[in-house]
């Protein structure tokens, strides 16, 4: 079993990952309050950022951030 205190790497991570959830859905908004051009290209960027950043994370390797394991563990 795994036990430790916050990652701070991981948590960091986790950040960035929602700060571009947060910045995606924000472009999106206002392109469709606004109906500019620019603002579809922004949140064209940004989603494109979030999907290579999310798909990066899954074709890594499988072991955690930090791992702080027990000597006794398998």
């Amino acid at each position: 079993m795994w036990q430790s205190s916050c990652c701070l790497t991981e948590m960091k991570l986790l950040l960035v990952f929602w700060l571009l959830v947060m910045l995606t859905w924000l472009w999106a908004g206002l392109h469709m309050a606004y109906q500019l051009l620019s603002l579809l290209v922004m949140f064209c960027i940004f989603s494109i950022s979030l999907v290579r950043v999310f798909q990066s994370r899954q074709l890594s390797d499988s072991r955690p951030i930090c791992a702080n394991y027990d000597d006794d563990s398998p």
